[in-house]
């Protein structure tokens, strides 16, 4: 079974933002050309032409030609259903799809409307963005190795006076060991979440009293030094946390959506 996961949905709300929010429509739906007696209208041709402005950057002037490029799509679509293509299993389930991806989309275009950001829910994700994010890089030093004794071994050298670096370069199974285990500067979210546990806290210089597993191996660290790290402004912010409060509000909703419903998987 197709389901919309949490990595689709930010492409969703981004193509949903990308569109008009209310294009206008005229009283009749004049008929443009016809196609072997099917008609293209002209609501048609403006759906064709935001597509097309979207994805390929068509210009609103383009617009005869557009209709033009239309027709020919009608053609070949009727030679299509004529070979009867959109009867094969592939198509057909691709067809099937497609449709599904457009009610999806249109559904949380709907629900977005019905409930639109407010500015408070920007403040509230731009200050825990800034204080996960932003506060502040670190630089570190490692050393990688395969058994946790030999780590617990180098921790202990070190603590000694023995030197980080020299043990580096003699000890480590990461390419950084050339550079006496440098891995360099890193903020919050970019090291694997056992090293960044292990650091938090420490005053730059301290060595990690214990190894540290990842799935690379176990780790001899040492917190070289710490600097602050400037923020963007709300402002400049805005619009990318808009988008991350709709996918946050879109996920809870196909959320709220997969719990009332009968689900079995096969």
């Amino acid at each position: 079974m197709y389901r919309i996961g949490p990595r689709v949905l930010p492409a969703l709300c981004a193509a949903l933002l990308a569109a008009p929010a209310g294009a206008a429509e005229h009283d009749t739906d004049r008929v443009l050309a016809t196609v072997n007696g099917t008609p293209l209208s002209e609501r048609m041709l403006q759906i064709y032409t935001r597509h097309r402005q979207s994805q390929q950057g068509a210009r609103p002037e383009q617009a005869p030609n557009l209709l033009d490029d239309l027709v020919s799509l009608e053609l070949l679509a009727q030679e299509a259903e004529s070979q009867r293509l959109d009867a094969t299993a592939d198509l057909a389930a691709e067809l099937a799809l497609q449709r599904k991806n457009l009610l999806a989309q249109h559904v949380m275009q709907l629900y977005l409307r019905a409930n639109p950001v407010e500015d408070a829910e920007l403040r509230a994700a731009y200050d825990e963005a800034v204080a996960r994010v932003y506060a502040g890089e670190f630089r570190v030093q490692h050393i990688q190795v395969e058994d946790k004794r030999r780590a617990r071994e180098l921790i202990d050298e070190i603590a000694a006076g023995a030197d980080f670096a020299a043990l580096a370069r003699e000890h480590s199974e990461d390419p950084t060991g050339t550079d006496g285990g440098v891995l360099g500067w890193f903020s919050r979210g970019q090291l694997p979440p056992a090293m960044e546990a292990a650091l938090d806290g420490l005053e730059p210089g301290t060595l990690v009293e214990q190894p540290v597993q990842t799935e690379h191996g176990w780790h001899v660290l040492r917190l070289m030094e710490r600097r602050a790290q400037q923020a963007p402004s709300f402002e400049e912010s805005r619009q990318t946390l808009r988008q991350v409060v709709q996918n946050r509000r879109l996920r809870d909703y196909v959320t709220t959506l997969r719990e009332k419903a009968a689900i079995e998987m096969r």
